[in-house]
């Protein structure tokens, strides 16, 4: 058998490992902050809500989704405070699943006993299955949503499901626009292009 260390290198290692997570949860929360996802929308902009339960830690928790055309805000209960935020035109794909404990572990979600509360909040028989982008904001995230409302299940689908195509068509277009800008840029600033005009100029005068 190998020896077992001393336990002042565990305990070392384990502090470290906190420390480490620790300042990795306070980068995250800065990159996030920076980024003005801590904050709420304006009224202007958001365009409805929804009771929603968003599945982490093997647990329903139960949050308030405002949406607007280019995100959707995941607030506590009164409104007030963001959880979490997720860029529409990053949802790679939106399904359906099952809503049951096998079906949750079936996406790699295990589902705890602390979980039967929420469960009993009127849960509809589909979960949304919502994937993002693993280069995006949420670094591949995959989120797992139920309607608190059954009967506001397919609407709320229906409704993600536009909002999240039309920010993707706008991201394109814009990103098709830049790369267009670059290469106009690129061909204007070349040694070639600029003794082209140059000579042209001459020309004309």
């Amino acid at each position: 058998f190998a020896p077992s260390q001393p336990t002042s290198t565990m305990l070392s290692t384990s502090f470290r490992s906190n420390r480490e997570a620790s300042v990795m949860n306070r980068q995250d929360s800065v990159r996030k902050a920076s980024l003005g996802f801590s904050r709420l929308p304006t009224e202007r902009h958001i365009m409805g809500s929804v009771r929603v339960l968003v599945h982490m830690n093997s647990k329903w928790h139960e949050r308030v989704a405002l949406y607007t055309k280019r995100h959707i805000f995941f607030t506590n209960d009164s409104k007030d405070i963001v959880r979490d935020v997720v860029p529409l035109d990053e949802v790679k794909s939106i399904a359906e699943k099952d809503d049951s404990r096998e079906g949750l572990k079936k996406l790699g979600h295990v589902d705890s006993q602390a979980s039967a509360h929420a469960e009993s909040i009127h849960a509809p028989k589909k979960i949304l299955v919502i994937e993002t982008d693993p280069g995006g904001y949420n670094s591949g995230r995959t989120y797992l949503v139920k309607t608190v409302d059954p009967g506001q299940h397919q609407e709320w689908k229906n409704l993600i499901d536009s909002l999240a195509a039309a920010a993707r068509k706008r991201k394109m277009q814009t990103t098709r626009f830049k790369s267009s800008q670059m290469l106009v840029a690129s061909i204007f600033d070349s040694q070639v292009a600029q003794k082209t005009f140059g000579l042209l100029i001459f020309a004309v005068c």
